[in-house]
């Protein structure tokens, strides 16, 4: 298991502690903690959903995908093309996670743009920042960080 992976697993014990169905980051040093994939934010709709239980999975341009692929040990790569509306995959994705009514915690760095787009497609949930699961996390440095 990656430190990553086990990083990832870390934040969904998280999740469950403060009853939180799911953390979604957008480009960032969070990002790339959970992972390991790292990019600068851009225009483009590039969100990780860790969910309390299952699998994670990231919704990326299709441009992103081999490169998603390469560095990361995330296995769910779901895409979108430039033809296509990102909010309408934004909306399967979360349909998909069962996240509808949910609590979710977005990363405290996402633009309002995504933010907005996921509080659209998830009308019903309750919203927090995912500071509450991954700063503590963040704050105590595993083998690979020293």
């Amino acid at each position: 298991m990656t430190p990553f992976e086990r990083r990832t697993r870390a934040c969904q014990e998280r999740l469950a502690d403060v009853d939180a169905d799911a953390t979604v980051l957008f480009p960032s040093r969070n990002l790339l903690y959970l992972s390991g994939f790292d990019e600068e934010p851009a225009e483009r709709h590039l969100l990780l959903f860790v969910p309390r239980e299952g699998a994670p999975a990231f919704l990326v341009p299709d441009l992103y995908e081999t490169q998603v692929r390469a560095e990361s040990w995330v296995a769910d790569v779901r895409t979108w093309s430039d033809d296509d509306d990102p909010r309408d995959a934004l909306a399967d994705i979360v349909s998909d996670l069962g996240l509808a009514g949910g609590r979710v915690l977005v990363d405290d760095t996402m633009w309002a743009r995504f933010s907005q787009d996921l509080r659209a497609a998830l009308p019903d949930a309750d919203f927090g920042l995912a500071s509450e699961v991954v700063a503590p996390l963040r704050a105590r440095k595993d083998d690979a960080e020293l």
